[in-house]
């Protein structure tokens, strides 16, 4: 039998889950915008356009709305999930990997967390290689769910913790004594 740590199964699954459409749902946006404001600045040069502004601004909107759900589910339940996962045994080698992993994945996602107005100044393919690498830190960071999911036990608590744990339940019996 495998034994999961605390939020482990839930962060499992919202990152299998749930996470990947929003993503996606964030980089279709972005990538979207930032056609159509490479032809409005096309279209700029030879002539104003209103309704290509309006374009761009509603563009604008969906950017945000999109990339804000993604990083607002990051920065709370995901967030939220892997402190569970890590509450178990910082110290633990599997959960130093994982922690590592969670680290790292949260670090790609402010690189494609860019919304507007803030101004997009990265080249098509800089674009494509910050979106391909955080969908390879999510991966990697789902493998590290796994890996803890399928232990046979979860790594064992610190000496010092239990210790301490087993003097606090005792200190209540110790002073009705």
């Amino acid at each position: 039998m495998t034994h999961v740590a605390p939020g482990g199964r839930e962060l499992c699954e919202l990152l299998a889950m749930k996470l990947p459409d929003l993503a996606t749902g964030a980089y279709v946006a972005q990538l979207i915008y930032r056609k159509v404001q490479q032809e409005h600045r096309k279209v700029q040069q030879e002539q104003s356009d209103e309704h290509d502004q309006r374009r761009v601004d509603q563009g604008a909107r969906d950017v945000q709305q999109a990339t804000w759900a993604y990083s607002d589910l990051i920065s709370t339940q995901v967030k939220w999930l892997i402190g569970r996962v890590v509450s178990v045994n910082r110290t633990a080698p599997e959960i130093v990997r994982f922690e590592r992993a969670a680290e790292y994945y949260r670090a790609q996602e402010v690189f494609v967390s860019t919304v507007p107005p803030e101004p997009d100044n990265r080249t098509d393919d800089e674009f494509e290689q910050d979106w391909e690498k955080e969908h390879a830190a999510r991966d990697a960071l789902i493998e590290q769910v796994r890996l803890l999911a399928d232990m046979r036990n979860p790594p064992p608590v610190p000496l010092r913790r239990r210790l301490k744990s087993r003097w606090q339940k005792a200190r209540p019996q110790l002073k009705r004594g």
